[in-house]
């Protein structure tokens, strides 16, 4: 059974793990950070199977994190790209699938158009699939997807741009009154499904791969100069 490689990206606090964790038949296997500081300091890889097929999810450390933050924006960049190189050698099957996680209420910055085009363009040549997974939307209305009705224009204006986007929760809320349940259950068991169809739908069946090494090194560090 071939391998599909799927590589988490965001900023501090923006809910990747918890994404993460939502393939994973609920188990809270990739740890969850409470606030701004991360408490990912390096890629992780976590194993699930949907529809007969297997896939390594990387949880990276947060981007762009604060003087307050345990990891420097510098690691955090420097992690991602030695795994997208390391992932896109020979040996490890390349890269499949690219996602960017977003969580709202959130501003889009420079910095996250910098992030953007630093991983797809920088680091994947614009030839590895890139969607977004958008969190924090459990008390949007009518419906989670109104958020990206209201903000897409703002991204293509960026021209940041993704096959395709899911609108979420990544968390159950408190329990009800009842005690039998959750608040965002109902929420929660949509966004589930919501990025497993996304994850199956965008993924490429074959890794993408670097053609020469040397130039994507020289290209990869062009790119991180520029954060820096």
């Amino acid at each position: 059974m071939s391998i599909r490689n799927v590589v988490f990206f965001g900023s501090s606090g923006g809910g990747k793990s918890s994404v993460i964790n939502m393939f994973l038949g609920g188990e809270i296997r990739a740890p969850i950070s409470s606030g701004k500081i991360g408490c990912t300091f390096e890629s992780k890889s976590y194993d699930t199977t949907i529809e007969n097929t297997r896939y390594h999810l990387y949880d990276t450390p947060g981007l762009n994190e604060g003087l307050e933050c345990r990891t420097s924006a510098k690691e955090a960049i420097g992690n991602l790209k030695s795994l997208i190189r390391n992932l896109s050698s020979e040996s490890d099957g390349g890269v499949n699938l690219l996602v960017f996680v977003f969580r709202s209420p959130g501003r889009l910055t420079d910095i996250i158009e910098e992030d953007h085009r630093t991983v797809y363009e920088g680091f994947c040549d614009k030839k590895v699939p890139i969607v977004m997974v958008v969190t924090g939307l459990e008390d949007e209305v009518p419906t989670m997807n109104h958020w990206w009705e209201k903000n897409r224009e703002k991204f293509e204006e960026k021209k940041i741009r993704f096959v395709d986007v899911a609108c979420i929760t990544a968390t159950r809320g408190r329990l009800a009154e009842d005690n039998q349940r959750h608040r965002y259950d109902e929420e929660y068991n949509l966004s589930v499904t919501l990025v497993k169809k996304l994850l199956v739908k965008n993924c490429r069946h074959s890794g993408w791969r670097k053609e020469s090494n040397n130039e994507w090194i020289k290209g990869s560090w062009k790119w991180i100069r520029k954060h820096f």
